[in-house]
């Protein structure tokens, strides 16, 4: 009866281990699963913002009162352009960066203008699909892109103009692409009036974690660079 009872309590101890293993693989995976979710969240926020500042340089080089029209040396020129007789704002304010708690936002500069903002975030990102505000691929080629001209109907028959990249003073990147690689440039919306409203279009959805922004099927993936 004794030796029963022993197997018995051996058996119950086994049960015992077994559940909380079982505890402790359900719980990191349920941390595992909530810092992926929490990331992916905090990316889409970044992308957000990084709309914002690209409609920002993008108005700002539109309202050049003179030609040739430039772009700003300084992001608080977006919050204040002085240009005009009226100070205009381009920008509501400069927004902290979701992945490092700051707004120390970095910018690449060409001939003393802001052509991108980007992310000081080193890691890796998870949303792969990107919208038309952000340009991963050039920066790994060590180039970035003037600004992306508006889709007219004289350019839908004609096709997009050839655009010469500006070279950047940066080392070309290889791998992963992180949060840093993700240059935030200016990008060109509809003219006023293509809708009949008299108003610019309004930005594409932003994706979701390998998704495709609403309204926008054809978005290309983004490009990785060489390896």
């Amino acid at each position: 009866m004794a030796g029963m009872r022993a197997e018995q309590g051996g058996f119950s101890y086994l049960l015992l281990l077994f559940a909380v293993a079982a505890l402790g693989i359900a719980a990191a995976g349920s941390s595992v699963m909530w810092s992926a979710l929490s990331q992916t969240e905090r990316e889409r926020e970044l992308l957000f913002i990084g709309g914002e500042f690209s409609r920002a340089l993008q108005r700002y080089y539109d309202a050049s009162p003179a030609e040739p029209k430039a772009y700003p040396s300084r992001l608080e020129d977006l919050l204040e352009d002085k240009r005009q007789q009226v100070p205009v704002r381009h920008l509501r304010k400069l927004y902290v960066d979701p992945f490092t708690a700051r707004a120390d936002w970095a910018t690449v500069v060409v001939g003393g203008q802001i052509r991108a903002i980007h992310s000081r975030s080193e890691k890796v990102a998870r949303i792969q699909v990107l919208p038309p505000w952000v340009d991963a691929g050039t920066r790994a080629e060590g180039t970035v892109p003037p600004a992306k001209p508006p889709v007219t109907p004289a350019t839908a028959q004609t096709g997009p103009r050839a655009v010469t990249p500006v070279p950047l003073p940066r080392a070309s990147l290889a791998g992963d692409i992180r949060h840093a690689d993700w240059l935030f440039v200016p990008v060109a919306t509809a003219p006023a009036g293509d809708a009949g409203t008299g108003a610019a279009q309004p930005p594409p959805a932003l994706p979701g974690e390998g998704g495709v922004p609403t309204g926008d099927p054809a978005l290309p993936p983004v490009s990785r660079g060489a390896d």
